[in-house]
């Protein structure tokens, strides 16, 4: 069994330094870290959203912490047109759990249309190794449908 800590809020303010943000979560008893990757930004978001390039400029310097990424959050609005820049992630850097989100619009048509595009996107994955997970929250789990 291992501890791992989700990225998001935690590299605020630390693009200076983030040796020390792994370095930090490592002592604190963590072995494992979950970033977020995409291509979306919204104000504040500089480095809590990580490109996958920053990712794999961040990856030797998390090993060096004695940390490990087998999963992260997805910040894409399209993660589908992304499907090669994943799957190289998870043949690369040995990512192997891809977590997006349910969509903000939660009607019948636009949970199937989401499905969709969530199905082809594990499909790609599957290629690589690697698995898509939804990560929802109580606003999806409790509108019902029909």
């Amino acid at each position: 069994m291992y501890t791992g800590i989700q990225m998001f809020g935690l590299m605020k303010g630390s693009q200076d330094d983030p040796e020390e943000v792994f370095k930090n979560i490592r002592a604190a008893g963590c072995s494992h870290i979950e970033p977020d990757i995409g291509n979306m930004s919204f104000p504040g978001s500089e480095n809590l959203v990580w490109t996958p390039e920053k990712t794999r400029e961040l990856l030797p310097k998390i090993h060096e912490a004695g940390l490990k990424v087998d999963s992260c959050h997805l910040f894409y609005l399209n993660p589908l047109e992304e499907a090669d820049k994943l799957k190289a992630l998870a043949k690369d850097c040995g990512i192997r759990k891809f977590v997006v989100k349910s969509p903000r619009e939660l009607t019948e048509e636009k949970l199937q249309e989401t499905a969709m595009v969530y199905m082809t996107l594990a499909d790609a994955l599957k290629e690589a190794g690697a698995e898509l997970l939804v990560h929802n929250e109580a606003v999806d789990v409790s509108t019902k449908i029909g």
